[in-house]
This record gives C-alpha cells, sequence and structure tokens, in this order.
C-alpha cells in the first residue's frame, strides 16, 4: 500500500535505516515506514533535518519530497531525474488535462479534505 509521509511535527531527523524510513526526534526513534511502501513525503514542519541517504533512496523508488512553506504551502520539490520515467508521464499528463477534468480532481481533493477534517474532530469529541 502506498502511503504518503506528513512530517508536521517540529524538529524530526529523517534518516534510512534498513530498508525503512526513519522519523527520529532527540535521537531517539519515534516511527519507522517500508521504503517501498512510500509514495511520497511531505515536509513542512520547523527544523526538520533528513539524511542525503534517505533522499537518494526515496528518489531511486521515484517518491517526490515536497518542501512547505512557514504558511504549510508548497515551496519546492524534490523529484527523481535519472531513469525515471513515471514522474515524467505524471507530470506531463498534468499539464496536458483539460479544464474539467482538473475541475473535477479539484473537487474531489476538497471533498475528500473537508471529510477528513470532520472525521478528525469527530475522532476528537468535536462536533463537525
Amino acid at each position: 500500500m502506498d502511503q504518503i509521509i506528513d512530517i508536521a511535527t517540529d524538529g524530526r531527523h529523517l534518516s534510512r535505516d534498513r530498508g525503512f524510513m526513519k522519523v527520529s526526534e532527540g535521537g531517539t526513534e519515534i516511527g519507522r515506514t517500508p521504503l517501498d511502501q512510500i509514495a511520497g513525503v511531505i515536509v513542512h514542519a520547523h527544523g526538520t533535518t533528513w539524511s542525503t541517504s534517505l533522499l537518494c533512496e526515496l528518489a531511486g523508488r521515484g517518491a517526490p519530497v515536497v518542501l512547505c512553506s512557514s504558511i504549510h504551502a508548497p515551496k519546492s520539490v524534490l523529484l527523481p531525474i535519472e531513469g525515471h520515467h513515471a514522474q515524467g508521464a505524471r507530470m506531463r499528463a498534468q499539464w496536458q488535462a483539460k479544464t474539467p477534468l482538473i475541475k473535477q480532481a479539484w473537487k474531489q481533493i476538497v471533498t475528500a479534505k473537508v471529510l477528513m477534517q470532520a472525521a478528525a474532530l469527530a475522532a476528537i469529541g468535536e462536533p463537525p
């Protein structure tokens, strides 16, 4: 199962360890995910550090890394460039997409985000 890893807590360190992406805080491991299951990583926490070997492993698997600004807006995307045609095909399909498809995709994204926010509120006992 492909996963999008969202790094939202400040001060985390991301590294590679025996086929896993390891997340640490203050030198203590707090989580890990198999590299083969990672479809992408979004980093919008301040003070996040990472190892170059992790970024190279992610690139080798075709997983982009999105770096966000202090207001959580995407600022940069690290994409694999060596021999990975799938990412180029995805980008080409996105820029060639017609307006109705783009609007439909945004509608699905916004709907999913609202539903997930409602589920998060329900999980902590707040009414949506």
